[in-house]
């Protein structure tokens, strides 16, 4: 399969008009993801980065959705009506990629179709699950909250230490949660501040605090932004 000629000129076009739609053919052709029209049956055009991951067989057979890797396939969105997702696919040389997919509704030859641009995300999705595998087998306690210390997300070692899983804290102010007196409230905020305002880490802020079952513990913690 090669890259189709997807714009035709009709006769009453203007040359602006046309020159738009040159423009138009010349962006799907070059650009640097791979992107194909679908009319909801099959591929039609595809561009050559789109070659570059789908054998063109798969392409005009209308094989392409059946390369979503097995444990996804179910609750894959296929309907493509805008909302960006991502999927995984098995290629056919066993490669496995992430793609975040991101598609358009277009009109060619009188005909709805659907304009599909396919990210290839597997080095990002790569660093977050090394990323999450390191997170929750440290030893040390990791939370990560807001700036008004509400908790997005703590690991293992915090859920044992405290004996509260993500579940019961997230959207909870650590504060509260893990019972501060209000001076070392104050405190640890001071540090947040601090860190938000100069972009710099706070390391050595000691305190006490407690488990869910009320157990004191002391704690030496520190603050570092994530951007």
């Amino acid at each position: 399969m090669r890259v189709i000629e997807i714009v035709e000129h009709e006769p009453n076009q203007n040359n602006k008009t046309m020159a738009e739609a040159e423009i138009l053919k010349i962006m799907f052709e070059h650009n640097p993801d791979p992107a194909i029209i679908h009319d909801g049956e099959k591929v039609l055009y595809a561009n050559p980065k789109a070659l570059e991951y789908f054998p063109p067989e798969y392409l005009m057979k209308g094989k392409l959705f059946e390369l979503i890797h097995p444990d996804y396939r179910a609750a894959a969105e296929m309907d493509f009506r805008g909302e960006m997702h991502e999927e995984l696919f098995v290629l056919p040389d066993g490669r496995e990629v992430w793609f975040e997919i991101n598609s358009a509704p277009v009109t060619f030859r009188g005909k709805q179709m659907v304009l599909i641009i396919l990210r290839d995300i597997t080095a990002r999705r790569r660093i977050e699950e090394r990323y999450k595998e390191l997170f929750n087998s440290t030893l040390d306690i990791i939370a990560v909250t807001d700036l008004n210390g509400n908790f997005m997300e703590v690991n293992k070692a915090f859920e044992e230490t405290f004996g509260y899983s993500i579940g019961e804290v997230r959207g909870r102010n650590f504060a509260d949660v893990i019972n501060l007196s209000q001076e070392v409230a104050d405190m640890v905020f001071r540090a947040y501040n601090k860190a938000f305002r100069e972009r710099k880490n706070i390391y050595g802020i000691v305190f006490k605090a407690k488990r869910k079952d009320s157990r004191e513990i002391f704690l030496e913690g520190n603050v570092r932004l994530l951007w």
